[in-house]
């Protein structure tokens, strides 16, 4: 299932969270999603990142992207990282709309 997480101010662009893994089990538990970055108009993926939980009885380990957001111009996709570094990306501006 994929659900869109948020959608640029101009509505070219959206970001959708995809469940790539789901695994639980009594004592281990992981999930894994792709964060996409997508041209609404067109469906074409433009930038993908991860993120992943894992836990079991020894504790518990997040790894990739947390989180994802659209610039208020709609010209960069900003990425915050679970070990703190914040990375912009530029959208490419000459996509029809």
């Amino acid at each position: 299932m994929a659900d869109v997480d948020s959608i640029s101010p101009d509505g070219r662009w959206e970001i959708v969270w995809r469940i790539t893994k789901d695994f639980n089990a009594y004592f281990e538990v992981e999930m894994q999603w792709d964060i996409v970055v997508r041209n609404r108009a067109t469906g074409q993926e433009f930038e993908t990142f991860y993120y992943e939980e894992f836990a079991n009885s020894q504790g518990s380990n997040n790894t990739g992207v947390k989180h994802v957001e659209l610039s208020a111009d709609s010209g960069s996709v900003m990425t915050h990282w679970v070990d703190g570094r914040v990375e912009t990306l530029k959208l490419p501006r000459d996509e029809q709309k």
